[in-house]
């Protein structure tokens, strides 16, 4: 995952926790860009389960896709 995006989520306040940069396994309920082969797979797991999912073959587009699902799901509902 790129440096920038890393610092973004740092500004934006977002737990290091609440996302995986690939450097560690897996865990639930966790946000994720995962590499696979040439591309990119964006998603959020719980209970082993990988939903909603997307895949990539540029990094800038998962990295892309990987701030929108954050911002959405860290957007106060209500």
């Amino acid at each position: 995952m790129s440096a920038e995006l890393c610092q973004a989520f740092d500004e934006a306040g977002v737990p290091r926790g609440y996302y995986n940069r690939y450097d560690r396994p897996l865990t639930d309920c966790t946000w994720a860009m995962w590499p696979d082969g040439d591309g990119w797979h964006v998603f959020y797991t719980e209970r082993g389960i990988r939903h909603p999912e997307a895949r990539f073959d540029d990094e800038a587009d998962a990295c892309q896709q990987l701030w929108e699902w954050l911002a959405w799901a860290r957007k106060p509902k209500g």
